[in-house]
């Protein structure tokens, strides 16, 4: 009877100190997250905001009839249609994302960018606490939320990482909530919510074509209520930019991709000469940016070229990928029977990201 006793006493001390310290760790997370809340307000109101500025471009552009990935800037035009950031000897402008991505800015594309720089950056912080809030959600447990909402506010938020994505206004955010929610959805009780899951998915790769790959596992698997989804959404959001994008701007979006691609290995060289005008909309602030990183850009080309100089083109790339398919393919096959749908999506997100 001591002993049970005993033993009952140090297993309710133990968990008074376990979760004293998750208390004291999340208080330290909200802490972490509300200073760099703090940092991100400066950022966005000293800098210009350079990767937001050439989706707005990119925006208006495709609005006024003109290509977002050819047109290039000259005296003649407002300077709302100006990327200080870009260059006319460049053969590409600096947008790089689909026309489904420059539909999502298509209504606030008239407004001031200052004033545009103010939402999104506000945008991005609540897109990070939903996306932090639906993985806390499906956890089983009070204290594996509590460790999410640890991971997200202290690691995620507090990190370099994120004060770079707001300052200067990437978009990586509204993916990561996607995909958060479609893992959300498959945790609920609604009806047919493999349906909408794959709805999601396929939204999301409408919208970062890449991650289009994620459906191989749920064909390999035959979930094909998931399937469905997935085509479902990839469709929409497809037919939805058609609304106000041409097919000559998926046209050109396709072919800016290779010249970029070509760009990324030394065939063609990238100028950088810039525009007489650097100023645009009233600021002058839009070259500039907080953070300094060791290579301007971070694909898996532009840091062996940099680094090593071995370039590598998007042919080799490109076989490398489909040798990567076939060998996943042959090995998941075999197990994808025995796996829950839960399981099969998240191989998805993990094949998705190797793939990246």
């Amino acid at each position: 009877m001591r002993i049970n006793t005993f033993s009952q006493s140090g297993q309710s001390w133990l968990e008074s100190i376990r979760s004293s310290l998750l208390q004291l760790m999340l208080m330290l997370s909200v802490t972490i997250a509300v200073l760099g809340l703090c940092k991100d307000i400066y950022n966005t109101w000293r800098y210009g905001g350079m990767d937001q500025r050439n989706r707005v471009v990119g925006a208006r552009m495709m609005l006024a009839g003109k290509s977002p990935y050819f047109t290039k800037w000259d005296e003649s035009m407002s300077d709302r249609y100006l990327d200080p950031n870009d260059g006319p000897l460049t053969l590409v402008t600096r947008c790089t994302v689909p026309p489904t991505v420059l539909m999502l800015h298509v209504p606030l594309a008239n407004l001031p960018y200052h004033l545009q720089r103010v939402l999104w950056a506000t945008l991005q912080w609540l897109f990070l606490l939903l996306a932090i809030h639906l993985l806390a959600t499906t956890a089983p447990t009070p204290v594996r939320r509590q460790i999410v909402w640890i991971i997200g506010l202290m690691i995620i938020s507090g990190s370099y990482f994120w004060r770079l994505h707001v300052e200067v206004g990437q978009i990586y955010i509204l993916y990561t909530l996607l995909l958060a929610l479609a893992w959300w959805l498959l945790h609920t009780q609604c009806r047919n919510c493999e349906f909408y899951s794959g709805l999601i998915l396929g939204l999301t790769a409408s919208l970062r074509p890449p991650d289009g790959i994620i459906v191989l596992p749920t064909l390999l698997a035959r979930r094909w209520y998931l399937f469905a989804g997935e085509v479902c959404g990839l469709i929409g959001g497809l037919a939805g930019s058609l609304l106000v994008a041409s097919p000559a701007n998926w046209r050109d979006y396709f072919l800016a991709m290779q010249v970029h691609g070509k760009m990324h290995i030394g065939i063609l060289s990238e100028h950088t000469g810039l525009f007489s005008k650097l100023n645009a909309e009233g600021m002058n602030n839009i070259r500039t940016w907080a953070y300094e990183l060791p290579i301007f850009k971070s694909s898996f080309q532009d840091i062996l070229y940099h680094y090593g100089g071995i370039p590598i083109s998007a042919t080799i790339l490109t076989m490398t990928l489909l040798a990567f398919c076939v060998i996943f393919s042959f090995w998941f096959v075999r197990i994808a029977g025995k796996l829950p749908t839960k399981s099969i999506l998240m191989t998805g997100f993990v094949f998705m990201f190797a793939v990246e």
